[in-house]
């Protein structure tokens, strides 16, 4: 049976959350909605409580000129660290 419902997360101490929060605060993802793959790891992110910034790549113009700037293809699921 499939799972409806995301989990919380894992909870990390207080320090130890922050330099996650850090160390994140540089990654972006560059994704589409849709997509299966870019589902599993949106998910993966919300179980291990990663604040990466998303990028909608499939609606947003913007995002997507970046995608294809930064690596030639639309492809996604792309994480890039700025």
């Amino acid at each position: 049976m499939a799972k409806l419902a995301m989990s919380k997360g894992i909870v990390r101490p207080a320090e130890a959350q922050q330099k996650v929060d850090s160390e994140c605060a540089k990654l972006a993802l560059y994704h589409f909605s849709t997509c299966p793959f870019c589902i599993k790891v949106r998910r993966e992110m919300a179980r291990l409580s990663l604040p990466i910034s998303l990028r909608d790549a499939q609606h947003n113009q913007e995002h997507r000129a970046d995608l294809l700037k930064g690596g030639g293809k639309i492809q996604t699921p792309l994480l890039k660290d700025h």
